[in-house]
């Protein structure tokens, strides 16, 4: 560890909006945000150069790394997870992997008076899904009581007949809105700036891991992998 500043780069490809930040102690140094077009495995590496260009730093300047773990794009997951994890151990550094939905909760999470639930898309008509319990302000990361793959109407109905309030933050997808008297705050990701800020925290804090034991949270199989199964099922009769 260096004895001036912390720096950290930071990449989450887990939505749409795919997002590469170099941050240290004092803040996000430089921020770059796109809406992905199936091209990320391309762009993810002149992606990281643009982001240390900007912010005068070199590759080998870092101090960690930092990476949203899911759940998220399958495709998008797979491949920022592959860039955090071969940064890392080329340069020997640690990651520190933080979930998209723990990270939509965060911010979120104080504000609340009942239940808090985090979603983003899945597939049609489902969604990823974490609930957490009303909590403090903390300087940590929040702790889901459940996280699941649900359908989303059963979901929503669920809520509005819930005897204490729920909140929805985060993505349920296109068109959809809860029931009246459901809260729902809207956003097609996590902050932008929280994962470079939190993994300066973390890293500063030991909380980094080997890249070797990273994993990314998928909760659910891809479609190829379910059509696989599938055709082997009718295979064997």
């Amino acid at each position: 560890m260096r004895g001036w500043r912390m720096r950290i780069l930071s990449l989450d490809t887990t939505t749409d909006l795919a997002t590469f930040g170099a941050a240290d102690e004092v803040g996000v140094r430089s921020l770059l945000s796109f809406r992905q077009k199936m091209d990320i495995s391309r762009r993810w590496p002149l992606c990281v150069q643009a982001v240390l260009q900007e912010a005068g730093w070199e590759l080998d300047t870092l101090d960690g790394i930092g990476v949203c773990s899911g759940p998220g794009s399958f495709t998008g997951l797979r491949i920022g997870m592959v860039a955090a994890k071969t940064l890392a151990q080329a340069l020997g550094l640690p990651v520190v992997a933080l979930s998209s939905l723990d990270l939509l909760a965060r911010p979120v999470l104080p504000l609340v008076t009942g239940a808090l639930v985090a979603v983003l898309p899945c597939r049609k008509g489902e969604v990823y899904a974490a609930r957490y319990l009303p909590a403090p302000c903390s300087p940590g990361m929040p702790q889901a009581e459940k996280t699941w793959v649900a359908h989303t109407e059963l979901l929503l109905e669920r809520a509005a007949q819930s005897p204490e309030p729920v909140a929805f933050v985060g993505n349920l997808g296109a068109g959809v809105e809860p029931p009246g008297g459901v809260t729902y705050l809207r956003r097609p990701g996590p902050e932008v700036e929280l994962l470079p800020l939190l993994t300066v925290q973390r890293t500063l804090s030991g909380l980094g891991e080997d890249p070797l034991l990273v994993k990314p949270t998928y909760l659910k199989r891809s479609q190829a992998e379910e059509a696989l199964e599938a055709a082997e099922a009718a295979a064997r009769g």
